[in-house]
């Protein structure tokens, strides 16, 4: 006989349960104070672009942690699917504490599209995009 299935609300639980003991088991205490900082600035980031648009920063305060716990920063964004603008203005906020400068540039497709679409990268870290992008601002710290 088959056991019922789990209702969906319980299986997202679980699995962000599931999430929470991965990063403390490799990561710690300092990855887990990572995770949670990235939570809240991305739940800030968000509200913030929907009312204030392209001159949105992250205002959260980053903890002070080494800078290895970045990857965990990185891994939070993939899994919680951030924009690559949301990604961007996290990522600055956190290099920034860190001590080093990161330009974001925003840039349209070379091409002409049927829907408008943009891309963000941060310029020195991520793959450079001019190829098949159009820069069209650049937002400094």
């Amino acid at each position: 006989m088959r056991r019922p299935a789990r209702p969906p609300v319980l299986r997202d639980v679980r699995g962000r349960l599931r999430r929470w003991r991965r990063v403390l088991r490799h990561r710690g205490p300092q990855g887990v104070r990572a995770r949670r900082w990235t939570l809240r600035s991305l739940a800030a980031v968000r509200a913030d672009l929907a009312r204030a648009g392209m001159s949105a920063r992250c205002a959260a305060p980053v903890p002070a942690l080494p800078g290895w716990s970045r990857v965990v920063v990185e891994r939070t964004l993939r899994e919680q699917d951030a924009t690559c603008l949301q990604r961007c203005l996290v990522l600055q906020a956190w290099f920034a504490a860190h001590g080093r400068t990161a330009e974001i540039v925003v840039a349209v497709p070379h091409a002409a599209q049927p829907e408008f679409s943009a891309h963000a990268w941060i310029r020195g870290y991520d793959r450079d995009e001019h190829d098949r992008y159009r820069e069209l601002t650049v937002l400094r710290p």
